[in-house]
């Protein structure tokens, strides 16, 4: 999909109201042209085709206008993100006050041109931001040319410093790739022999002399984050919680927690959580799921907004093994959580949690109704085709459990036309097989149909697949058909 298009389809309703506030800031013209293509871009369904809209606006003869337009719509975009997001982080906030510093370089007034330049450099110095920090140390001994203000051997001094950090940055991205490279090739990495701390210990000692980087936070944090990427990337959740149960322990008592990686934190813990699940450990997901809730809080619930989703989704995990009554109305209150209204995306997945939920108490009304809810979200139609197959699959699966079988037959004709390509593929061959017994359940009920019936089982089970692809477990559903 072409850039704009790209990024005008993942904006969030937020984005969207104050894009158009900000390319109507110095106009009230009704007749917007750029506004006008933003809005096409975001109903079409697919990638736009150029050539129709360039001779709707401006005839056959205006691509370069059209061109024209559509460069300007992404500066708009561009400088709509710059100044919604210049904040939202503190790598932003840095080249901000840079950007800034620049521009009063270039006004010739070297003492605001300084006041953001030390903004700059104290924001980089709390985030041990040391790259960054050398060039805006190179920025202030060039500002120097231009002011009795500044001391340039103080700043030739700072930098030499910094350079030193930075040096110290450059072996530890030596060591992660060494480290990487180590954990993806070793072939004794495995589920059965947990050796992560070991090939760890190992790869700092073969690659790094100094006793002061190894006892490094910076280094350490960027260990875990390579470490719990790969172990994630490879499922090996075993691994990954031993890890991250060590890690997180010796970070605490190392008091290396702190404001600016309380996000690492969090991280962290819903990483364990997750971990524990996929390894079946339901009764310790408590434990960490209210340090999640408490995590959450701290710092004035810096974090409370991005992770409450998760922390929705983890309790109600836990729920559904414990009291399916409570993880249903966990995710009910998660349904009507302002917060998690504000992403249709999240919204999405509480209503697909609710369905599969309700399916699983054999409430199968209460299911498709929490499923229809899902499908005409916003964000449903972003959703990739595979996904989007497999809810209408499911639904199928539901609407056979309450009997609809008039709406039940119309809709299996549609999924098999709209998603003809995906239904004749090798990769959907669950699927289609699951459509085939649905129909036959309904329709062939006499002895020679129950055969041919149990024969596509048979098929179906010998189709090899993850299961973690399935909205539900489709293997459950044919068992509870005696199939």
């Amino acid at each position: 999909m072409e850039i704009t298009q790209n990024i005008v389809a993942g904006m969030s309703k937020e984005e969207i109201r104050l894009f158009k506030l900000f390319i109507r800031r110095s106009t009230l013209s009704e007749d917007r042209k750029d506004e006008w293509l933003f809005n096409k871009y975001r109903s079409a369904k697919e990638e736009v085709n150029e050539d129709e809209l360039s001779d709707k606006l401006y005839g056959a003869e205006g691509k370069n206008a059209y061109y024209r337009l559509k460069n300007r719509l992404l500066e708009h975009l561009s400088k709509s993100f710059t100044v919604q997001y210049f904040n939202q982080s503190d790598f932003n906030n840095i080249l901000y006050n840079i950007a800034l510093s620049r521009i009063f370089q270039q006004k010739s007034d070297s003492g605001a041109a300084l006041y953001y330049l030390k903004r700059a450099e104290k924001k980089a110095q709390t985030i041990e931001a040391y790259e960054i920090l050398d060039f805006i140390y190179s920025e202030f001994i060039r500002l120097s040319h231009e002011t009795l203000v500044i001391n340039p051997e103080v700043l030739i001094a700072k930098r030499k410093e910094n350079y030193k950090k930075v040096v110290s940055l450059k072996e530890i991205d030596d060591v992660l790739a060494v480290l990487i490279f180590r954990i993806k090739s070793s072939q004794n990495f495995t589920r059965s022999n947990t050796n992560i701390l070991n090939l760890l210990d190992k790869t700092i000692q073969d690659f790094t002399s100094d006793k002061q980087l190894q006892r490094s936070p910076v280094f350490r944090f960027k260990i875990y984050q390579a470490v719990s990427r790969i172990l994630l990337q490879q499922n090996d959740f075993v691994s990954l919680e031993k890890y991250l149960k060590l890690t997180l322990k010796e970070f605490e008592k190392k008091n290396w927690f702190n404001k600016n990686n309380h996000d690492t934190k969090v991280q962290m813990l819903t990483f364990i959580i997750n971990s524990l699940y996929k390894n079946e450990k339901i009764d310790e997901m408590i434990i960490f799921i209210e340090q999640l809730k408490a995590a959450m809080s701290e710092y004035q619930q810096l974090l409370y907004e991005k992770y409450l989703f998760f922390y929705y989704n983890s309790l109600s995990i836990y729920y559904s093994v414990k009291d399916i009554e409570k993880a249903i109305e966990t995710l009910t209150v998660a349904a009507n959580d302002s917060i998690i209204k504000k992403s249709n995306t999240h919204l999405s997945y509480v209503y697909l949690n609710l369905s599969v939920t309700n399916f699983d108490k054999r409430d199968f009304k209460s299911a498709l109704k929490n499923l229809v809810k899902l499908t005409v979200q916003e964000s449903f139609e972003k959703f990739d085709t595979s996904f989007k197959l497999k809810i209408s699959v499911f639904e199928i699966l539901l609407r056979f459990e309450i009997a609809e079988f008039d709406t039940l037959e119309k809709r299996i004709a549609q999924l098999r036309k709209e998603y003809l390509i995906q239904l004749n593929s090798a990769d959907y061959k669950k699927e289609n097989l699951l459509l085939l017994i649905a129909e036959k359940l309904m329709f062939d009920a006499g002895k020679e149909g129950k055969k041919e019936i149990k024969k596509l089982a048979v098929a179906f089970r010998r189709i090899k697949s993850k299961a973690e692809g399935e909205v539900v477990n489709y293997n459950n559903w044919l068992l509870s058909k005696n199939l």
